[in-house]
């Protein structure tokens, strides 16, 4: 990971709303990070936890209705992209920020073959002629490892597998060399080995072209292997963040915990894994307490009173009044 004065992306206070017949809700709620050049940052958490959400708003995807944006900035190259008229938004979307969406076959047009999709791309955001851009898109489908590659830009999505059209889409992804890519659960629905080679991929792309990475996923041991740092989400708020080794040798929340818990551990002795007990709140189902306090065999009075803050002490951060007695304490600020 290279260093910087500045970071790449910097997510301040980002807050997205989504409109439901039982009210209105916070699906992100004040979520704060900063992604260094070079940087692989790993935002983890249950579904429904507001990890896509927040990538989506980022870009300026979420759905309207019955989601919009409601505060925050995302500043990107001195810019707040969420200020910026939709038509700026998509010259910065897809050619300096891009994203991998979780369901290739859902993303990618099934009408439409695999290269005139990337030509899309290409005529989109880079001048290139037809022969250009063609070559291009060759170049682009045998750096991600599709063997053939003139010959596959004449497919169509169905006509290949779950793994080559999730190369595909990281093909698309990195046709105009983006600062920063936006990884949202990018090996879901394939088999254990397909995902290995799409994760080897990404780590040998990400390094080979110094792009800052925000890895999306529920699978800890993808943080552990591909990360730097970790974002820890539930119920729309950052709960937890770190440097990946310390927060997986010491975990300060009760939740990061309980997840940690839960992976299989070949050199313990335990014959069943950990479960957190309960689910993910719904939107209109928080109390005025902590999130977690209903799940959290730890949580005191002042847990169910109010919404713990998230406490910064160096490269480590947590928001949780009982840290201190899941780990060893963290030293905080004041």
């Amino acid at each position: 990971m290279t260093t910087s004065p500045a970071p790449v992306l910097s997510v301040q206070g980002l807050t997205t709303e989504l409109r439901t017949e039982r009210g209105r809700f916070n699906a992100v709620d004040g979520v704060s990070f900063d992604l260094w050049p070079g940087e692989v940052l790993g935002i983890v958490g249950e579904s429904g936890c507001g990890k896509s959400m927040t990538a989506l708003s980022i870009l300026g995807l979420v759905p309207q209705p019955p989601g919009r944006v409601v505060a925050g900035r995302v500043l990107f190259e001195g810019r707040d992209l969420l200020q910026l008229p939709e038509r700026e938004l998509q010259r910065i979307r897809g050619a300096k920020i891009a994203m991998i969406f979780q369901e290739p076959m859902t993303s990618l047009n099934p009408v439409f073959t695999v290269g005139e999709q990337i030509l899309e791309t290409l005529r989109q955001h880079e001048r290139l002629g037809r022969r250009a851009a063609r070559d291009r898109a060759i170049e682009l489908l045998a750096k991600v490892g599709i063997p053939s590659p003139a010959e596959r830009l004449e497919s169509y999505p169905h006509e290949l597998s779950g793994g080559m059209r999730q190369r595909v889409m990281i093909a698309i992804a990195l046709a105009c060399n983006p600062k920063v890519l936006l990884a949202d659960e990018p090996t879901t629905a394939l088999d254990v080995t397909i995902q290995a080679q799409i994760l080897d991929l990404l780590e040998r792309l990400q390094a080979e072209l110094g792009m800052a990475v925000v890895l999306i996923t529920h699978d800890l041991g993808i943080v552990a292997e591909f990360a730097h740092r970790v974002l820890v989400m539930y119920a729309g708020r950052v709960i937890e963040e770190g440097p990946v080794e310390a927060i997986f040798e010491a975990p300060a929340h009760p939740y990061t915990r309980g997840l940690l818990e839960s992976l299989p551990d070949p050199e313990s002795d335990r014959e069943r894994l950990q479960v957190i007990p309960g689910s993910v709140p719904q939107l209109g189902e928080l109390g005025p307490g902590c999130r977690f306090a209903p799940r959290c065999a730890l949580a005191g009075p002042a847990c169910r009173q109010a919404d713990p803050p998230l406490a910064r002490a160096g490269a480590r951060a947590v928001a949780c009044f009982r840290a201190e007695l899941a780990t060893p304490p963290v030293e905080r600020v004041a």
